[in-house]
């Protein structure tokens, strides 16, 4: 058996009418002619055809069959003995995960032999995740292997990693820069410390990820992991790392969210005092002028009142301030810091503190108005029910 058999059966499907394939069974009605019979005649031979066809309501044997004949045809792709028939990448893909066959192949759908090389999109994009998967087989610390041809990687790098090589021809992409991972991994100077960043990229971005969905997750964010492994290894060279530079804005971003919010916070208790001290003038005050000294000793005591709130609302006021200088101070270091790596998503990364700073300097700022309120209205009270009283009298 030659590979001249995976063409004669390409260019047979060409010929089937009303096509059909199962599980590896090819399938369609072909009328016959001096080129088609001598074709049927080597698939008899190696036995992925029957010896005997059904052709216009009779069995014919495949050596006598005549052209102008239509044969109802079956041919049974699997039983190549060299060779294998694919009728789609996506076949393809799911019968091989991330390796190309050692035997020849033929993919119907995109009408793509194996001896074509890479020019067919698809075939380069499969050849790249295979030498993606064979990079990520090499630096894998463990290798567990399922049932068929189901590996998954293991890798441990401070976490444990679990990587399915599962996927399909929708996943299928290129990786343009996989040369240059490979000769940075392989053949730099530094490629153990190359690759112990990698594998710290690799484990950081995809640990949250649910198992089935990991490698999937992986090609879609390569180019990512690909480039924070980059800036990482920019920052190993001086003597930082990506992800403890990642977690260290992170934390300061959260410590500086909680300041932000404890400018309110912390005063809370004693701002219930303002809707306290409303009542109790309310309920103190003499609204028929009569007690003119008492009202204005309430008067008092609510300016008074007012100032003291103030003075704390005044404190916060400083807080926000003092915030507002540590973090342009914070940004101000990591646009100086001597670094080839580019800095500016951390450094951006603190405008999402602004909106919440604004917030909170508006919530001290109706909180001031609600506290003077206090010993207006008190004043206004004691200007109307004064004059009443006076009024009165005359």
């Amino acid at each position: 058996m030659n590979n001249d058999t995976l063409h004669i059966i390409a260019e047979i499907r060409q010929k089937l009418n009303d096509m059909a394939y199962d599980s590896g069974e090819l399938s369609g009605n072909i009328v016959l002619d001096e080129t088609v019979i001598p074709q049927l005649i080597l698939l008899s031979e190696a036995g992925v055809i029957e010896d005997m066809l059904p052709a216009e309501g009779t069995t014919i044997a495949v050596k006598l069959l005549q052209a102008g004949q239509t044969v109802a045809l079956t041919i049974y792709a699997k039983q190549l003995s060299r060779g294998i028939y694919y009728d789609s990448v996506a076949e393809f893909v799911k019968g091989n995960p991330g390796t190309l066959p050692a035997q020849a192949f033929y993919i119907a759908d995109i009408a793509y032999f194996s001896d074509q090389g890479l020019s067919v999109p698809a075939m380069a994009q499969f050849a790249d995740i295979a030498r993606l998967i064979s990079l990520l087989t090499e630096l894998s610390d463990y290798i567990q292997t399922g049932l068929g041809k189901n590996r998954t990687l293991i890798f441990f790098q401070k976490k444990k990693l679990n990587v399915p090589l599962t996927f399909d021809s929708s996943q299928l992409r290129e990786i343009p820069y996989l040369d240059k991972l490979e000769s940075q991994l392989h053949e730099a100077h530094d490629k153990e410390e190359r690759k112990t960043i990698f594998k710290t990229e690799l484990v950081s971005s995809l640990q949250e990820v649910p198992a089935a969905e990991v490698f999937d997750r992986l090609l879609s964010d390569l180019d990512q992991i690909y480039e924070h492994y980059l800036q990482s290894h920019l920052l190993y060279l001086e003597k930082f790392s990506y992800q403890d530079l990642k977690a260290a804005v992170d934390k300061d971003q959260l410590e500086y969210t909680k300041k932000i919010y404890n400018t309110v916070n912390d005063i809370q208790s004693k701002l219930i005092a303002v809707p306290a001290a409303f009542l109790l003038i309310f309920a103190q005050f003499d609204f028929t002028g009569a007690q003119l000294f008492k009202n204005v000793l309430i008067f008092i005591g609510a300016v008074l009142f007012a100032i003291l709130i103030d003075i704390l609302l005044r404190n916060q006021f400083g807080v926000l301030s003092y915030i507002r200088t540590e973090l342009e101070s914070l940004k101000t270091n990591l646009k100086n810091k001597d670094t080839q790596v580019d800095l500016s998503a951390f450094i951006t990364s603190f405008a999402g503190l602004e909106p919440i700073m604004a917030k909170q300097r508006n919530y001290l700022l109706f909180f001031r108005l609600i506290t003077w309120l206090v010993p207006a209205v008190t004043f206004i009270m004691l200007l109307i029910f004064t004059h009443t009283k006076v009024a009165t009298a005359h």
